[in-house]
């Protein structure tokens, strides 16, 4: 089974129900309402979330970044489970395994 460091790539990606999330001029604004934090998510952040709103796969997030960014595979996984590791570690992100 691929993998996105660890991550399978067929985990299903969600907003957990205390984090609230708004696009406001191209940035994705997050509210965790447990810490009363915001966080906001520019550029690949913003378009990656985007995929989280629609609770779609770690794979599908990936493919669909990759039609929209010139970088390699290699390259955006990394970053991208770097993103997926720091979200998940705030309580901004659930990533559900199969």
């Amino acid at each position: 089974m691929s993998t996105l460091h660890g991550f399978p790539m067929t985990s299903v990606l969600s907003r957990p129900d205390s984090v609230l999330f708004r696009m406001a001029s191209g940035e994705a604004v997050l509210l965790d309402l447990t810490s009363e934090r915001y966080f906001a998510l520019e550029g690949v952040g913003a378009h990656f979330w985007e995929f989280v709103e629609r609770g779609a796969t770690l794979g599908d997030a990936v493919d669909g970044l990759l039609e929209h960014y010139d970088v390699t595979r290699e390259v955006l996984t990394a970053d991208l489970a770097a993103l997926v590791r720091e979200l998940t570690a705030a309580g901004l992100l659930a990533v559900t395994e199969p």
